[in-house]
């Protein structure tokens, strides 16, 4: 296995479906130029901000999954505020899941964050999520809020949880 930091092209290529059904689920329709072209415009919008994927494959190449992350380094590279990370969004494929390779990729990302200065790490999940939830906590993450399902659309709840790197 090998992990790199995939540009913005290799990034949707080789993981367009699996963001498409991280953030949109069953609400985003192909067919529909207006989703394609808003979900493509999003993941750009994203890297422009100075995220980072952070990407594993297998020896053969094959895209495994990733972390997609934001070290906030301040304007310019000034650090002012650069000791907080957050995760966009993270993900493996199905037959990669539960073998360990999560834990090495977020490990990974950890490191490169707390080498450039970085010393908390943010993310979210929905209390419906079990597995996101289990594997965060086992990874001492720390739930530090709550928010409630949005108008009935979303009864899971939000969970926003930090760890120190």
């Amino acid at each position: 296995m090998k992990i790199v930091e995939c540009n913005e092209n290799q990034f949707v290529n080789d993981f367009f479906p699996m963001i498409i059904d991280l953030w949109y689920g069953n609400k985003y329709n192909p067919q529909n130029s207006q989703h394609v072209e808003w979900a493509k415009r999003k993941i750009h919008v994203t890297f422009e901000d100075f995220s980072v994927a952070l990407c594993a494959y297998t020896d053969d190449n094959e895209p495994i999954g990733f972390f997609w992350y934001k070290h906030d380094t301040g304007l310019e590279g000034v650090r002012f505020s650069g000791k907080d990370a957050h995760i966009i969004s993270c993900g493996l494929f199905d037959k990669f899941q539960r073998q360990g390779i999560g834990t090495i990729l977020l490990d990974e990302m950890c490191e490169r964050i707390k080498a450039n200065g970085g010393e908390c790490l943010y993310t979210d999940t929905y209390t419906a999520n079990d597995d996101a939830m289990i594997f965060y906590i086992k990874r001492k993450f720390v739930p530090v809020a709550l928010l409630p399902g949005l108008n009935g659309v979303n009864d899971d709840g939000q969970v926003f949880m930090f760890k120190r790197l």
